[in-house]
């Protein structure tokens, strides 16, 4: 998608943005982290669950934190968990964890996506496994501090509120400009993290579309020389006829 109809979608979107302050839309996250991970075919429903994928989502997609590939020695656990020889998800991963190379990005990821479990491959809720065994759904992070189920899932991101509030900032940055967030945009980030927790996702669409970056387009001098083009506001007419 072009800068160009990146920003117009998301004028769009931006006028009908709900207020809704920053925690009561985490709800949202969760259904959103729910739907984002459970199948990576969307023609074919995969055959169990994966708490590795789901915490890797929520780490890198709500907390921003990057995960390293996988070492090429890491292995797997089999897609379907009737080859498990009778152990149960976690079991496996406890046993995949042996591995050193493996236990410390485990031992962030596992336990965002653990409380997930709940919600079957499709998106199910669920109370137990297909084999009968009880849903463990809580988390264990190395120092022993644990999460458990959807609602500690919330509960530990609003620890991180900043975090998340940073993460959401250079997205939709990020998505309204139609471009990678760059350095020069970090003091918009920080003051759009700065408005605070209640602040709502009409005003963060407000900061952006009234900032530096979004009312400038880079143009291109016949050199070939990108400059930004900085339009008077009486000509942002004329300016934003140009296609």
């Amino acid at each position: 998608m072009s800068d160009l109809k990146s920003r117009r979608h998301f004028l769009r979107g931006a006028g009908v943005a709900l207020a809704l302050p920053w925690m009561e839309s985490l709800p949202l996250f969760g259904q959103e982290v729910k739907a984002a991970t459970t199948a990576a075919d969307p023609n074919k429903p995969p055959l169990r669950t994966s708490p590795v994928k789901r915490g890797d989502w929520v780490l890198r997609r709500i907390l921003g934190t990057a995960v390293p590939p996988p070492p090429a020695d890491a292995g797997s656990i089999p897609a379907d968990d009737k080859l498990f020889g009778g152990l149960s998800v976690r079991e496996k991963l406890e046993l995949h964890k042996r591995n050193a190379t493996c236990a410390n990005c485990h031992l962030r990821i596992d336990p965002l996506g653990f409380p997930l479990e709940r919600y079957d491959s499709t998106g199910r809720w669920r109370e137990k496994y297909t084999d009968g065994k009880p849903i463990w759904d809580t988390g264990t992070f190395g120092d022993k501090s644990e999460v458990a189920g959807v609602q500690g899932l919330l509960d530990y991101l609003k620890t991180k509120d900043e975090q998340v509030r940073r993460t959401l900032s250079s997205k939709l940055l990020g998505y309204a400009l139609g471009r990678t967030v760059q350095v020069s945009d970090q003091p918009l980030i920080d003051k759009m993290v700065a408005d605070g927790p209640d602040t709502t996702m009409s005003q963060l669409a407000a900061e952006i579309v009234t900032s530096r970056q979004f009312r400038n387009r880079l143009g291109r001098e016949d050199g070939g020389t990108a400059v930004a083009t900085n339009p008077d506001p009486k000509q942002s007419e004329k300016v934003g006829d140009r296609r």
